[in-house]
């Protein structure tokens, strides 16, 4: 007995230790776990939105920006998307259903307003309206031969990060609208389509992320709600591995100056 109770006594120390070690193996393991996930995951500002044109029933999106990044989608992790690169200002949109990707590098608008295209912009602060992050929100309105062709609510100074992406993508957008504006009718070239879309792609967003923005045409997008650092996975600004990449075409008639019948309704706009 005298010469078990020693050994039992080992075995127990022996099982204590192993005991002790697969806590700590399983801490470690944990520890890790925990590091790989964080090193596939990356801080963002996410942006709620929802958004109208007429004829069809409203629908949610969602912004998802990072220094590097601006994700456009639907709210679905595995759905089509729009990813615009802010390092090389380059715009990729994503299609799972044709195993596609649109390319779309930065151009700059090269070609000259037409004559006549004038843009008048009208702020006013509605001191009843709810402050936002301490501000009163601002009332823009755009007006382009004394057309309304744009009218922003936005909040100074909210979602900086966000507004500042945005206006960087939609610039680069204007350059890709300007090199394929021959493609368009000239009785479409309207003014307001011209200047939101080509010449003035980042009005309405001096201010503020908008909270609220309709156009000429009756489409809607207003805030619903938003996140700072929000934690996401790294791989949603990943393009997907074997798609086809493509751009679009671009005849040399392309670069044609605009006309000054491509800008109708010359009338004077109202004073600011």
């Amino acid at each position: 007995m005298k010469r078990i109770l020693p050994f039992i006594a080992m075995l127990l120390l022996a099982a204590c230790g192993g005991q002790q070690a697969d806590e700590k193996s399983g801490k470690t393991e944990a520890v890790e776990k925990q590091a790989v996930q964080a090193a596939d995951e990356t801080p963002a500002t996410v942006v709620y939105l929802r958004e109208s044109e007429p004829g069809i029933e409203p629908y949610a999106t969602r912004m998802i920006v990072t220094p590097d990044f601006l994700r456009m989608d639907d709210g679905q992790d595995d759905g089509d998307y729009l990813l615009y690169d802010r390092r090389s200002r380059t715009i990729h949109s994503v299609s799972h259903g044709d195993r596609t990707v649109l390319d779309i590098p930065f151009h700059a608008v090269e070609m000259e307003p037409p004559p006549g295209l004038e843009r008048i912009t009208r702020r006013t602060v509605d001191e009843q309206a709810p402050a936002v992050g301490g501000r009163q929100p601002v009332q823009q309105k755009d007006f382009v031969n004394a057309r309304l062709c744009m009218e922003t609510v936005s909040a100074p100074g909210l979602l900086d990060d966000a507004r500042r992406a945005l206006k960087e993508y939609r610039e680069a957008l204007a350059g890709e609208q300007a090199r394929n504006l021959y493609k368009t009718p000239p009785e479409l070239r309207d003014p307001c389509m011209l200047s939101n879309l080509v010449f003035h792609p980042g009005k309405g967003l001096e201010e503020g992320f908008p909270l609220y923005e309709r156009n000429q045409a009756g489409q809607t997008r207003e805030l619903t709600d938003f996140e700072r650092n929000r934690r996401v996975k790294s791989s949603l600004f990943d393009l997907p591995e074997g798609y086809r990449h493509y751009r679009i075409r671009v005849e040399p008639q392309g670069g044609e100056a605009l006309k000054a019948e491509d800008a109708p309704d010359a009338s004077p706009g109202p004073s600011s």
